[in-house]
């Protein structure tokens, strides 16, 4: 590295370099990135100001070549922001991402905690993902069972939540089995950085293909925050004529985690009538879908039934219909009801977990029922990740 060139490590929850920044000011830019604007000193300031005056404060003045490495599963719009105003401060910018620093060789197994979920990073493979959800004797041993006999580097970023707890039961389980494991802290993957940049130097030019965490029966979509991993159960089909079961995987998005069929195609939805949602089809059955929804959550069912329904006797009459404020599905005490669509009907179920409002929409054409046994895994597994 010359004079002339600065290495940063930007993510998944800090900024650390050469050069100090302003905790509040790193804590704001993360919180919004993926969002228009951010709350700064209780003012509302677009979120490409914020990353402009983070990168302004990270980088020395005089630098020519930011190199910036970011967590290999952020997706394309989060790097964008970043990299965009890294070209404010500086005339080249230099992406790399963590698994790619970290890896010694072809042969080496990254490991990639993040704070919902571990990204394994296998040669000759697609990635898989776990997301963090439930007994963490359960998470490192779905990670363990997702790894080969190959070395291993379990990377464990700064202020990631449980992450040294967790990479530390991770090593000694690998270990256990006779798998060489090192664990690597972000000073580790600086030094990388500096070393490898030359060999692995890509400019950003136009905007990133986002990094597919998918492989069979496990997939993942380049929306917010969305990532899979297959699970050991098994989804029923559609229809009491279609006997063969499918594996299911957890769909995490946001702050929320929801088992779906793992090959129903996902997609995110941020036009037409309704919210923002991610969206999962039967690939057989048109206008068969699971819909999810998240926002914040209210103090309790009661006050979240008070909301929905003040929100819904806005729209025409006719839409929304038997809305049921507490209800019982699948063994939880929910919010439902029905929108009417032309092509369509949803039965909506709504959820509060974790400070979350979660909501599942169960879609299906207007002259045939939706798919239960499907609807009622995806009600029973949503939850709110910590």
């Amino acid at each position: 590295m010359t004079g002339a060139d600065a290495v940063v490590l930007v993510g998944p929850t800090e900024i650390v370099g050469a050069r100090a920044v302003d905790g509040e000011l790193v804590t704001a830019a993360f919180e919004s990135i993926d969002d228009a604007v951010a709350l700064v000193d209780d003012r509302v300031v677009p979120v490409d100001a914020v990353w402009r005056e983070v990168m302004a404060a990270a980088v020395d003045p005089g630098t020519c070549t930011a190199v910036l490495v970011c967590p290999s599963w952020w997706r394309s719009p989060r790097v964008d922001v970043v990299c965009d105003a890294a070209r404010h401060v500086v005339a080249d910018v230099v992406l790399l991402r963590r698994a790619d620093v970290l890896r010694c060789d072809d042969s080496t197994v990254i490991v990639e905690i993040a704070e919902d979920f571990v990204v394994v990073h296998a040669p000759d493979a697609a990635q898989a993902v776990v997301p963090r959800v439930g007994d963490p004797r359960i998470v490192v041993d779905s990670i363990d069972s997702r790894i080969d006999d190959a070395d291993v580097v379990i990377d464990v970023p700064r202020g990631v939540a449980g992450a040294m707890r967790l990479g530390g039961d991770l090593a000694r389980s690998l270990r256990s089995r006779g798998v060489a494991v090192s664990v690597a802290d972000d000073q580790r993957v600086l030094r990388g950085a500096e070393v490898g940049r030359a060999r692995r130097r890509r400019p950003v030019g136009g905007r990133l293909r986002p990094l597919r965490l998918a492989q069979p029966r496990v997939a993942a979509l380049a929306g917010a925050g969305l990532v899979v991993v297959a699970l050991a159960g098994a989804a029923a089909g559609y229809g009491a004529d279609d006997p063969a079961p499918a594996a299911s995987v957890w769909l995490v998005e946001g702050r929320v985690a929801v088992e779906v069929p793992a090959d129903w195609p996902t997609e995110r939805i941020d036009s037409g009538p309704g919210s923002a949602r991610m969206q999962v089809l039967s690939p057989l059955q048109p206008h068969v879908a699971i819909l999810l929804t998240q926002s914040p959550g209210q103090e309790s069912l009661a006050a979240a039934a008070e909301v929905l329904r003040f929100a819904l006797d806005e729209q025409p009459d006719g839409v929304f219909v038997e809305f049921t404020a507490a209800d019982r599905r699948a063994d939880k005490t929910v919010i439902t009801y029905r929108e009417i669509r032309m092509e369509h009907h949803v039965d909506w179920t709504v959820m509060l977990d974790r400070g979350v409002r979660i909501a599942i929409g169960c879609q299906h054409p207007p002259d045939r029922p939706a798919p239960e046994r499907i609807c009622d895994q995806a009600i029973r597994s949503a939850r709110a990740l910590a």
